[in-house]
């Protein structure tokens, strides 16, 4: 995100900062030059981050920065566990990671439910949103009933945690097309 909104400064020499506490709470202060990130934390500490810049291939040649992790591993995204690291370090594993192969579909028709506005314990179809197209509507549900097919005949939902059932981000409403 901060190589998208062109955060980085342009030359070697120059020194942004930035008060990131509406992104990120726990980040007081950020400042980026092009060789590292320092991150100053609401409770005092100071951490600094190299930021190694890859080379994307094609006519134009451009960068891409990516953050070097304290393991060595470059890493495009940083997880705030005491303090910022990769993925691998933070020993992070997604909610279907965590659940049993047979219970992969229960949590993604609960979390599918949730999204299309569906109460808690709720069975049956969800009404369709307001201002999701027909279309959209239509596919959603047929994954619904694809995924509530494949159930358990006993299920509880009470095996998820909330934070398992709540998405880390929206469900994907493009159709999924491969050439």
């Amino acid at each position: 995100m901060l190589a998208r909104e062109r955060l980085f400064p342009g030359d070697w020499f120059g020194r942004y900062s930035y008060d990131f506490a509406f992104i990120v709470p726990a980040i007081a202060r950020l400042t980026l030059t092009r060789g590292n990130a320092e991150i100053m934390h609401r409770d005092g500490r100071r951490q600094t981050i190299p930021v190694h810049w890859n080379v994307i291939g094609g006519a134009v040649r451009s960068r891409r920065p990516t953050f070097v992790c304290r393991c060595g591993r470059r890493a495009f995204r940083l997880y705030l566990v005491g303090s910022f690291v990769c993925r691998v370090c933070s020993r992070g594993v997604y909610a279907c990671q965590a659940c049993y192969s047979a219970h992969r579909p229960a949590l993604q028709s609960i979390r599918l439910r949730r999204f299309m506005g569906a109460w808690a314990g709720k069975t049956g179809l969800p009404p369709r949103p307001m201002c999701m197209p027909w279309v959209t509507y239509t596919r959603l549900i047929e994954r619904l009933r694809k995924l509530d097919a494949q159930l358990p005949k006993r299920w509880k939902s009470r095996t998820f945690s909330d934070r398992m059932l709540l998405p880390t981000v929206q469900y994907s409403t493009q159709s999924e097309r491969r050439l």
